[in-house]
């Protein structure tokens, strides 16, 4: 009997676990608010329910993904126009090299 109570608070732990991290990642609490909303969603889910039922996503730019994972967009070819060409040749370089 005393597994059964302990298996069923650490469901019902690992329950409001996922449900705060999915309303931290939707935008609906801050990290600031994760131990507020672990202890409500552990001793009242319903209440913790109606909480995100009657908010909006106000966090939510906080963890927008901004794109900055990906690679590095890509830079546009290079040309030299003919005053730098002039300039290179002026100076003794490949004109090619400005491109680079």
């Amino acid at each position: 009997m005393q597994r059964h109570v302990s298996d069923k608070a650490e469901m019902r732990q690992d329950r409001a676990s996922a449900k705060v991290e999915k309303a931290m990642k939707d935008g609906y609490i801050t990290r600031a608010m994760k131990d507020w909303a672990l202890e409500l969603c552990s001793t009242n889910e319903a209440a913790f329910d109606n909480f995100l039922g009657s908010s909006a996503p106000l966090y939510a730019h906080l963890f927008a993904d901004l794109g900055m994972g990906g690679p590095p967009p890509a830079r546009p070819a290079a040309t030299v126009t003919e005053t730098a060409e002039s300039v290179a040749q002026q100076l003794g370089i490949d004109p090619a090299r400005l491109a680079e």
